[in-house]
């Protein structure tokens, strides 16, 4: 903006001691901006506590799986082993008791070639749950336990971007705490309140006054101390010799 106006002002001419109230400047687009930026930092924090769980969650698992889920997995496989051979033992003894039944004339053909049939597909079943096994123990394990631990640098890096998300959303916030703190002046130092009007400008005048724009480095005020004040004058040099200290 072109400028900020004085929303209220100490009359000129007041004595003020250091930490005086001297002016307050328009604060109401800054503090606008100010609970946005707050709002930002409250749902930043919560992108950090969420990222935080993620990365808790995803290290659990990967725990989960080495403590346990790999042991619980590979005995579901040596059970459906030990099933599946038990099956074949039973369907070779069914299929060999059907051949002799066959022979004597008690069982079709079709009948023994049924049951040969289901032997063969025991036999097959205990193969694959035998190769299940293999490849999960000499592959799917490290496959598991690699795409755990992609998982966990990625939660990783999800919380460090969040984490910088957060501190620059704080730091924003300061910035506009500070300029809402800014646009409060108190004094500096003890003095007597003196505006820095200015009728000499080509332009236009500066008037300081309750409702005028400030423009950014403008002078308001001054704050002489008429106990340290000074004089500066010219003397002819005729009237040297009548000057003296006091």
């Amino acid at each position: 903006r072109a400028g900020t106006a004085i929303v209220s002002l100490t009359p000129e001419g007041t004595k003020v001691k250091e930490g005086d109230f001297l002016c307050q400047l328009d604060d109401s687009l800054l503090r606008e901006e100010l609970t946005e930026r707050r709002i930002a930092v409250a749902k930043d924090k919560a992108d950090v506590i969420q990222a935080t769980s993620m990365l808790d969650a995803a290290k659990r698992k990967l725990n989960e799986y080495k403590e346990g889920n790999f042991d619980q997995e590979i005995a579901k496989l040596v059970a459906t082993i030990k099933v599946a051979n038990e099956r074949e033992k039973r369907a070779i003894e069914v299929a060999r008791h059907s051949l002799e039944l066959n022979r004597k004339g008690y069982v079709t053909k079709t009948q023994w070639e049924a049951d040969r049939f289901a032997a063969e597909t025991a036999a097959e079943e205990l193969k694959l749950a035998q190769e299940e096994l293999r490849v999960y123990k000499e592959f799917s394990k490290a496959r598991i336990i690699a795409e755990l631990n992609a998982d966990i640098e990625q939660q990783v890096a999800r919380l460090e971007a969040s984490q910088y998300t957060l501190e620059l959303s704080q730091q924003r916030e300061l910035d506009y705490s500070k300029q809402v703190a800014s646009c409060r002046i108190v004094a500096p130092q003890d003095g007597t309140l003196v505006y820095a009007n200015d009728s000499d400008r080509r332009d236009s005048s500066v008037v300081i006054e309750e409702g005028a724009t400030i423009r950014d480095g403008q002078p308001i005020f001054y704050l002489p101390d008429p106990t340290k004040m000074q004089v500066n004058t010219k003397v002819n040099d005729s009237k040297i010799n009548k000057v003296k200290p006091g």
